[in-house]
Formats: C-alpha cells, sequence, structure tokens
C-alpha cells in the first residue's frame, strides 16, 4: 500500500494549497508524547523567517485542542491544518504531497510503523533519537535531532525545504531501507529463522 504516488493535486486544492507553499505532514496519534507541539513551534520559526509552509496534521487525540491553542497563541493557525482521522488506505495520496514527513517523538517508541510508512513513499523524514527510531531511520536515509529541540528541528526542516535535491536522495534511500529490511516478508523469515534456530547454539 505505501507506494510513491504521482502528487494528488486535487488533494491539494481541496486544502487550498498553493502552488509555492511546501507541505510539511505528520500522521500520528494526537498525545502529548509524540512531541507535535514541538513542530509546530518548529514551524512557527520558518514562518518567522519567511519560507511559504503548510503544516498537515493527521490523527485524533487527546491532545488536539491543546494543539490548536498553540497554533493560535503562535499566530500560524492559517499555516496549520488539522486533517482528523484518515484512513490508512489514503495516507499514500497526502504523502505525494508532502516534501517531508516529520514524528518529533518524545516518547521512547520501539519502533515507529508511521516512519517506516513515510519512508516506503518515498518522502524523506525527520524524527527524534529516541526508542527504536534510531533502528529504523539509519544514517542517510533521514534527518534525526535531539528530543524536545524546537531549533534543532526547525533546521532540519529548512535544510530539507530548501535543498530538493536532497529530499529526494534522503527520500529513495528511505524507501529502500523499508524494502530490503522492513518488509512483511522479510520480518517473517527473520521470525521463522529465529524460531527454526537450534537452541543449543545463538541465534544471529
Amino acid at each position: 500500500m505505501f507506494t510513491p504516488h504521482s502528487p494528488d493535486l486535487r488533494l491539494k486544492s481541496r486544502l487550498l494549497i498553493d502552488d509555492n507553499e511546501k507541505i510539511i505532514l505528520s500522521a500520528c496519534r494526537l498525545v502529548g508524547w509524540k512531541g507535535l507541539r514541538y513542530a509546530i513551534e518548529a514551524v512557527a520559526e520558518l514562518i518567522r523567517k519567511g519560507l511559504g509552509v503548510k503544516y498537515l496534521i493527521a490523527g485524533i487525540g487527546e491532545d488536539r485542542k491543546n494543539l490548536e491553542v498553540l497554533t493560535k497563541k503562535l499566530g500560524i493557525a492559517d499555516n496549520i491544518i488539522f486533517l482528523g482521522s484518515i484512513r490508512n488506505s489514503e495516507l499514500p495520496e497526502y504523502y505525494s504531497i508532502a516534501d517531508m514527513a516529520v514524528y518529533p517523538s518524545i516518547g521512547k517508541e520501539t519502533f515507529g510503523i508511521s516512519i517506516a510508512e513515510a519512508m516506503a513513499c518515498g518522502i524523506p523524514v525527520i524524527s527524534t533519537r529516541v526508542g527504536g527510531i534510531p533502528e529504523v531511520v539509519a544514517e542517510g536515509t533521514g534527518l534525526l535531532v535531539p528530543p524536545k529541540d524546537k531549533i534543532s528541528l526547525a533546521q532540519a526542516m529548512e535544510t530539507l525545504l530548501c535543498d530538493g535535491e536532497l529530499r529526494k536522495q534522503i527520500g529513495n534511500a528511505g524507501r529502500r531501507r523499508v524494502l530490503e529490511n522492513f518488509s512483511w516478508d522479510i520480518a517473517a523469515k527473520r521470525l521463522e529463522s529465529y524460531l527454526s534456530c537450534n537452541k543449543e547454539e545463538p541465534c544471529d
């Protein structure tokens, strides 16, 4: 399901996004440990620098009201679009119009399947050095920043926004990493190998 798609221009038009605006996307539950407040604050930094940005947030959760209040407090409510609940089958269309995906988690996630889904779509990702995320986003396949660091997050966003070739390079590398390491077929083979190995010998 999660593969690169041609940009869905009708979706972009429906969201009232101009051609000269760059698109940042996060798709996750709207809860505090996902760290979305830091992404919103980072987007505010970019807007203060004069960059044309729209930040799409897909998902539902108890923190949505707080996040909406924050966007108004920062004066960037017009640049943030809360998409609400989006079905998995529809997410690739949203990734198709995004210039990058951001996952600013501050909690110790064990894997980060949403990150892998974005990478599988060929979208460059920015995330944080917490939990198992660095196992997904290896060096060269995405950008990692410290958690709770809006300045580093804004700098990483700006780096990708201003370098189309780098976005393409990282997006392609991220997709290759997912296909080579995290497909369901590969996961099943690893589990099968683990279960079938001799118990008296260590498994690889």
